[in-house]
């Protein structure tokens, strides 16, 4: 096994080759490099013929050196044709190395990076390599479509303030990943009339009024599952995953606030693993699997979990229709302004599996983001018990009955932002395209983005940056908001900017601040297993416990 070691450059370049054959495809740009993360743990040729499902080798390494030499050649090849035209002073930097001080981080080191469960942290570990007084902009280097000139990663305020809300930027096509996932387009994966005709369908159901209703539906799911699952639990000290629990509560108030459906405990289960099955293999689905999708278990698998979640977004729609309120359809008698009724009454989608297609986005999204958000505070305060700002707030909520008054206490607002700031859960944040050339005054001089160029936000190093935050911007400490500035402000974007940004921003806020306002009231928290920071679409606690104990 002499050439065991280079075995690895064959199997990543055979990968290469499968994916430039597909450049066509240009949704491949965001397939390939996801799939290269499999690769991490030095994976050998017989590893990566086992996993395409092709029997592995018969223990003859004798036509290895070619293979390495044909390998690498072909590598070389598309290394030049990934990066030619760029590599000047004229343009921002590649991102630097964390494996080799001083250098440029290599091809490999990027994609393996940007693509494992630590890609938000590596992304901010290196930027932070970068020299002191850097504008926090950078190229990746990874293979792009011939169509997109190259890929960038942002963590300045001023620079993603500009991109996101120019009106010649748009969602690259690598959005398109998510229609295997719901089925066909959403409003997610689309720019254009289908983008439009859903965002301003269905935007009346987040005015206020509709907000305070979900709001009121938030608060007796809370109740419920504080009398049921806490308070037991408090009794026993026994301690608990808060991330799942979270996920359940917010999936059922999302349910039956937003689509007026009472979800069962069985189609939560069912949801939650056919949106992970489904999710996995479709958003980071390699080429291979994408071309010969009749040959890979894998994707039978996948495409049965989108239809489990296809089958309950008809399911909502049908009992809607079936409901009284859901008869009375656009009639002037009845105005109802739910997100249900606002698809199934909005004539401009094309049938119901393209309402459905939204109906899976809404619920995906509308509930594990906010979950995590809620978790992710509460493990800090678990973690600093003694912060003078929940002290306040405590001393505060005594005195106060009402949740709506709760709320707004300027105390607990400073511990929801610093908790959505230090974790922040569309951690890799949105990317954008444009059509021209973009030229910016960065910290360091002048910035030029060549035109269609990719660009990738990034929220979790942004919100974590000296320049905004200070030196203690790696710590929870929710009294900076007290005395925040404009720069702070224009930094923290957890919703995102422009036409494009989060459309249930003002329920999520609602819900985290129902929810965490209630609980701190109530409850003091202590962490029972540290567990540790998983991504994948959102970042989250994974298999982080608390415990429990009511305050007097």
């Amino acid at each position: 096994r002499l050439f065991e070691p280079c075995d690895c450059f064959a199997g990543i370049t055979l990968s290469f080759a499968h994916t430039h054959s597909f450049t066509a495809q240009r949704r491949n740009f965001f397939a390939f490099p996801i799939y290269l993360c499999n690769l991490q743990s030095t994976m050998g040729f017989s590893e990566l013929l086992a996993d395409y499902g092709l029997p592995p080798s018969s223990g003859d390494y004798g036509v290895t050196p070619a293979i390495i030499v044909v390998a690498l050649t072909f590598l070389w090849q598309i290394m030049k044709l990934s990066y030619s035209g760029l590599d000047n002073e004229k343009y921002p930097s590649y991102l630097p190395s964390l494996i080799h001080k001083g250098k440029e981080a290599g091809m490999i080191e990027t994609i393996t990076g940007v693509t494992g469960s630590r890609a938000p942290r590596y992304i901010y570990e290196s930027l932070q390599a970068l020299p002191p007084g850097k504008t926090w902009i950078s190229r990746l280097r990874m293979p792009v479509p011939k169509d997109i000139t190259a890929a960038f990663v942002v963590a300045d305020a001023e620079i993603t303030r500009a991109f996101l809300t120019h009106p010649d930027t748009f969602k690259p096509d690598g959005y398109d990943e998510f229609d295997f996932l719901t089925g066909g387009p959403s409003m997610i994966s689309t720019n254009g009339m289908r983008w439009k005709h859903a965002r301003k369908g269905s935007a009346p159901a987040f005015s206020s009024n509709h907000i305070k209703r979900m709001n009121r539906i938030c608060l007796e799911q809370l109740e419920k599952w504080m009398e049921e699952v806490l308070d037991p639990l408090t009794e026993s000290g026994e301690a608990f995953d808060i991330g799942e629990e979270l996920i359940y509560i917010t999936l059922q108030v999302i349910a039956e606030a937003g689509f007026e459906y009472k979800i069962s405990k069985e189609e939560m289960d069912a949801f939650i693993n056919a949106f992970e099955v489904s999710s996995r293999e479709f958003i980071i689905m390699n080429p291979l699997h994408r071309k010969f999708q009749f040959l890979f278990p894998q994707v039978w698998r996948a495409k049965r979990a989108s239809k489990i979640l296809q089958a309950l977004a008809f399911k909502i729609m049908n009992a809607y229709r079936e409901s009284e309120k859901g008869k009375k359809g656009k009639s002037n008698e009845y105005t109802d302004d739910t997100i249900i009724s606002r698809i199934v009454n909005n004539e401009n989608y094309a049938d119901d599996a393209d309402r459905a297609a939204d109906i899976i986005l809404f619920l995906a999204g509308g509930h594990d983001t906010t979950a995590y958000s809620i978790a992710w505070t509460l493990i800090e305060v678990a973690k600093n018990g003694n912060d003078s700002q929940l002290e306040k707030y405590r001393h505060v909520a005594v005195n106060i009955d009402d949740v709506e008054a709760l709320r707004r206490v300027d105390e607990l607002q400073y511990i929801i932002k610093e908790g959505m700031r230090l974790h922040a859960v569309a951690a890799m944040g949105p990317a954008r395209q444009n059509r021209k050339a973009f030229d910016f005054k960065g910290d360091d001089g002048n910035i030029h983005i060549p035109p269609n160029s990719f660009m990738w936000f990034n929220h979790f190093s942004m919100f974590r940056h000296k320049k905004y935050f200070g030196d203690d911007a790696d710590l929870f400490r929710p009294g900076r908001w007290k005395d925040s500035n404009d720069a702070m402000s224009r930094a923290f974007v957890p919703f995102t900017l422009g036409r494009q940004n989060c459309i249930g921003q003002s329920l999520a806020n609602a819900e985290a601040s129902t929810v965490i306002s209630v609980l701190l009231a109530k409850y003091d928290f202590s962490v029972a297993e540290a567990g540790e920071e998983d991504y994948f679409l959102t970042l989250k606690p994974k298999g982080t416990k608390l415990v429990a104990r009511k305050l007097k």
